[in-house]
């Protein structure tokens, strides 16, 4: 994304605000190509950590650091996209939370939220600092008329912070993942953004 002045200065409030709400520091900023060693490691720990939350599998998670390099750069280099980084005193990752959209006109005003934090750091704050820092980047961005996530169904202190957070329940799919040896169901959830119609691109 190429931030603009207005985007900027949110950025900067979230990244101070980030590090004073534990006494374990980090900081939540945008993602930078030097990111790419320690994301591409705490995916590949996300994945591996068992009974995770996501829809990794043990060992499924196979990107290379230059492949992890070369994703951050494509959403750098987008109008509609971002990828927020949680890193910690030594800048290592430990959280993440992208904002994924297509290019297509039909799809670019939609926007698929993903987030993840390592399992050490979990329970201090970084998931409602990495969700409200995407929430802010998408008020900020004219082109995002919809934020959307999937949240596992059993995943209820998720479900309760994206509540808390504004983001509506809108249903179910039932049995959308296998995991554990069993099928789960995902409930949709979306933030829309009444932009207008004059905003809409042809």
């Amino acid at each position: 994304m190429r931030y603009n002045e207005d985007t900027l200065a949110i950025m900067t409030q979230i990244q101070h605000g980030a590090s004073i709400l534990t006494d374990r520091p980090f900081t939540i900023r945008p993602a930078v190509l030097d990111d790419a060693p320690t994301y591409n490691a705490f995916l590949r720990r996300l994945a591996d950590e068992p009974n995770n939350g996501v829809s990794f599998h043990a060992g499924e998670f196979t990107a290379t650091v230059d492949e992890s390099r070369e994703f951050i750069e494509k959403v750098i280099a987008s109008d509609n996209q971002v990828i927020f980084m949680a890193v910690n005193a030594d800048n290592v990752v430990i959280g993440d939370c992208s904002a994924l959209s297509s290019q297509r006109l039909s799809r670019q005003h939609n926007v698929g939220l993903g987030i993840s934090v390592d399992q050490d750091w979990r329970r201090l704050g970084i998931g409602r600092g990495l969700m409200n820092a995407v929430i802010a980047w998408a008020d900020a961005n004219p082109m995002v008329h919809r934020l959307e996530l999937e949240v596992f169904e059993d995943n209820l202190k998720a479900i309760n912070l994206y509540l808390q957070l504004g983001f509506t329940l809108e249903g179910r799919r039932r049995k959308a993942y296998r995991k554990h040896g069993k099928f789960k169901d995902a409930y949709m959830m979306s933030i829309l953004f009444d932009r207008g119609e004059d905003e809409l691109k042809s």
